[in-house]
């Protein structure tokens, strides 16, 4: 769980953090990067039921420096099948 460059659809992957967890991680990502897993759960401002959630989780969570590329990719790759998705469903 990379926490710098995940989406918050690749949260639905762990049980119990999408979409309110994922939203706070993904928003906390974009506008300050984390450096460390403290700021990782300062980032739930608190919030000990999700903390303790995300706490499930630990091991997984990895934090490589910030990448807008890898997460431009993602996010391009995504649009790509969900619209084609979209405009066959129209079709």
């Amino acid at each position: 769980m990379d926490v710098n460059i995940m989406l918050g659809r690749e949260y639905t992957a762990f049980p119990g953090l999408y979409p309110t967890i994922a939203t706070k991680l993904v928003f906390g990502a974009k506008n300050h990067p984390y450096k460390s897993k403290r700021e990782v759960y300062d980032a739930l401002e608190g919030n000990e039921a999700m903390i303790e959630r995300l706490k499930s989780y630990d091991k997984a969570i990895v934090i490589r420096k910030y990448d807008s590329s890898v997460r431009q990719f993602k996010e391009s790759q995504i649009c790509k099948y969900e619209c084609k998705k979209k405009v066959s469903a129209t079709n």
